[in-house]
């Protein structure tokens, strides 16, 4: 991005080529921020002020002449964002794109189809608190938002702290504040998960803090499965961390005589589990086989966790 130019969307070829890529806003320049690459091709562009803007090279980089762009803001048939202040555009694991702005978030379910719909606007996400239904991050200035491994939404917000949502947007499933949790302030700038272990990164105000988060990217097979500890000792009082996964593996643990100890879906790549079976109690020294399959059922994997008590 080259803002305050007539071509702000710039690119290098794998050869080193410069191309540029025309977008016009009534003939006046444009200030640009952060840019977003989608799976599927388009690039979406913050323009601080005045929303957002979304690229279509078509797949021809040198070709402009098929190519499409658009521009979305807060009017109700433009883009209904909640504010034409944008911070960010983040594609989860469904296609959806989630946008974070000075007051609220919102989601484009039909992504994919931005030139392709005559009413491309972005909508509210409700979120159930006690008996209340309200609107997700309402109001909140949403500096930044991070998909995990399960497709879990990690929002850093600039005054409230970091939250972790459930996939679909509907439940809050923890706040970080520095009243609850070693995190240096509420102010965050950004937010960043490695993907490989789970870890969330915070960057606030007054400095960078990690937590280790249990959603890890998924894998496309069973070859890098790894169980820890193992063996499990005595002293140990943690959590047995499985992963390696492919995402949303199904996860059943049984004795070697093929009773079921436990039955869970992974977190993307991951399972954590407390070495207790269904009745809460921790399960006795042996051998303890842990069976994996892929959410279509295509793939099998299974491996060994020995118990010493």
């Amino acid at each position: 991005m080259n803002g305050l130019t007539k071509e702000p969307l710039q690119a290098f070829t794998p050869a080193g080529e410069h191309l540029r890529f025309p977008v016009l806003l009534d003939g006046a320049t444009i200030n640009t921020g952060r840019m977003f690459h989608m799976t599927w091709g388009h690039i979406w562009v913050v323009t601080p002020q005045n929303g957002l803007f979304i690229y279509d090279y078509n797949g021809t980089l040198k070709d402009t002449t098929d190519d499409r762009y658009m521009f979305l803001n807060s009017g109700v048939e433009t883009g209904n964002l909640p504010d034409n202040e944008v911070y960010c555009a983040v594609e989860d694991y469904d296609g959806h794109v989630w946008v974070g702005t000075r007051v609220g978030m919102r989601v484009f379910y039909n992504a994919r189809n931005a030139f392709n719909s005559s009413n491309f606007n972005a909508q509210d996400v409700y979120i159930q608190e006690g008996i209340y239904t309200q609107i997700l991050m309402e109001n909140e200035n949403v500096a930044w938002i991070a998909v995990d491994g399960a497709n879990q939404k990690w929002m850093a917000t600039r005054g409230s702290g970091a939250f972790q949502i459930s996939a679909d947007g509907s439940e809050e499933l923890a706040h970080f504040t520095v009243e609850n949790s070693p995190i240096y302030s509420d102010y965050l700038n950004s937010l960043v998960i490695d993907g490989s272990s789970g870890e969330v990164l915070f960057a606030t105000d007054k400095g960078l803090i990690g937590y280790r988060g249990e959603a890890t990217t998924g894998n496309s097979n069973y070859s890098q499965v790894q169980v820890f500890p193992n063996p499990v000792k005595s002293d140990y009082t943690g959590n047995i961390g499985i992963s390696g996964l492919m995402p949303d593996s199904e996860i059943r643990i049984t004795d070697v005589s093929g009773n079921l100890v436990m039955k869970a879906t992974s977190q993307g790549g991951s399972y954590s589990w407390d070495g207790k079976n269904y009745d809460g109690n921790r399960v006795h020294t042996g051998v303890y086989l842990v069976f994996a399959s892929s959410e279509d059922g295509s793939e099998k994997m299974v491996t060994k966790i020995l118990f010493l008590n």
